[in-house]
């Protein structure tokens, strides 16, 4: 399970704490390789594969605030692995957006409480034309992607484990297609 089950069933605005890791930006359905090596990240990646949520929150820094923006992206551990020397290789994927509440800090790394972010319904009337909108844009960026040159293919691919199907929207899709 990628986040606890309570906390994607319930319609209602959930707000619960997260570690928060500072670094790139980070997006639903994209993976995010990570080198870890602070002291304080390493404790947080161990703490935090020891969960049965695996999941934590992936933030930019904020230069106007001096801290972490106010929305981040969860991240889930899909693999970790240790060096020798206690740095880790960690191996993750962006599930659902949300925004931070309030901030804080355990032993050195920062964290947040969060409320996660649900995109509104797509009304009946708009939805044929984004319907038709995804499948256009689609077409265009597969089209792009087939011009680039086999490294930037590959390098693009790695990033997106292959290139993704064109999935449907639907009525209650969350975070748009994840093509996108």
């Amino acid at each position: 399970a990628s986040i606890p089950q309570q906390l994607t069933d319930s319609g209602e605005s959930i707000i619960f704490e997260i570690p928060i890791f500072i670094c790139v930006l980070a997006l639903p359905h994209s993976t995010c390789p990570l080198h870890v090596f602070e002291p304080r990240y390493r404790l947080m990646m161990r703490r935090t594969i020891e969960t049965q949520s695996r999941t934590f929150g992936m933030c930019i820094y904020n230069e106007q605030t001096e801290t972490f923006a106010d929305y981040g992206t969860l991240l889930y551990i899909r693999g970790l692995v240790y060096t020798q020397d206690g740095r880790s290789i960690v191996d993750t994927i962006g599930r659902q957006r949300f925004r931070v509440i309030d901030r804080g800090m355990r032993d050195e790394y920062n964290t947040a409480r969060i409320q996660l972010i649900k995109d509104h319904a797509i009304e009946q009337d708009d939805f044929d034309d984004l319907y038709q909108y995804n499948r256009t844009t689609y077409k265009r960026v597969r089209d792009w992607f087939q011009q680039l040159d086999p490294y930037r293919r590959t390098l693009i691919s790695r990033q997106l484990d292959g290139y993704p199907p064109c999935d449907d929207l639907t009525h209650e899709s969350d975070d748009g297609p994840s093509w996108a």
